[in-house]
């Protein structure tokens, strides 16, 4: 969750490990309806004769704040190679390679991205794989977009698109019991200054 801290010079060494094992699945691209040109990685499923015949199960993991698409791979990597599922992981806009570091233009823009690479890249591919067969789409978020998948899954839009909602370390406010008391507070800082005059603009609805 947000208040779990990180060591982050041991995470990197752990992150390389896993890297030289499994390479990271290069950066591609789809188009979010602004016209900026976002990123993701794409895990191929490892089919066995058990999934070729009872479908293709499409993942799309979410990660948290403060981080990107790569600290993801080490799932990402088990779901495709030892369970068979095509796993898609974006960098969400403003990290990673998606965007400018930390901005987005409007609450609820995340959402509308997802909404483009659904419609761009999963469903017409899950269409694609699945000759025919069942076919399951789920929804993986870690972190800050744990929390977001609860919301998704309240939201009949979404109940109509995926049919496994998945949450890891979910983010559901500052004095839930998911929150763990940081040891090392310097693994974010917010910037008052400007986060004030916008909760005050968002209130105005401007």
């Amino acid at each position: 969750s947000l208040g779990t801290c990180f060591d982050w010079d041991e995470y990197e060494q752990l992150f390389q490990k896993a890297v030289i094992e499994n390479p990271l699945p290069e950066i591609q691209r789809y188009q979010a309806r602004d016209n900026s040109s976002l990123a993701y990685r794409f895990y191929h499923a490892a089919m066995d004769d058990e999934s070729s015949t009872t479908g293709i199960t499409t993942a799309v993991l979410h990660h948290g704040t403060a981080s990107d698409s790569r600290t993801l791979h080490g799932l990402a990597t088990q779901l495709s190679k030892h369970h068979g599922w095509n796993v898609y992981v974006p960098d969400l806009r403003g990290s990673g390679e998606s965007g400018v570091a930390g901005h987005l233009d409007y609450q609820g823009q995340i959402e509308d991205d997802l909404n483009d690479f659904l419609e761009q890249k999963i469903i017409v591919g899950a269409e694609e794989e699945s000759n025919g067969m069942d076919s399951k789409l789920v929804f993986i978020g870690h972190s800050s977009q744990g929390g977001n998948a609860w919301r998704l899954a309240s939201l009949p839009e979404y109940q109509n698109v995926f049919d496994v909602f998945v949450s890891i370390a979910p983010m559901l406010g500052l004095t839930e019991e998911t929150v763990q008391e940081p040891q090392n507070s310097n693994w974010c800082v917010v910037n008052l200054p400007r986060l004030l005059p916008l909760i005050v603009l968002n209130q105005l609805g401007i």
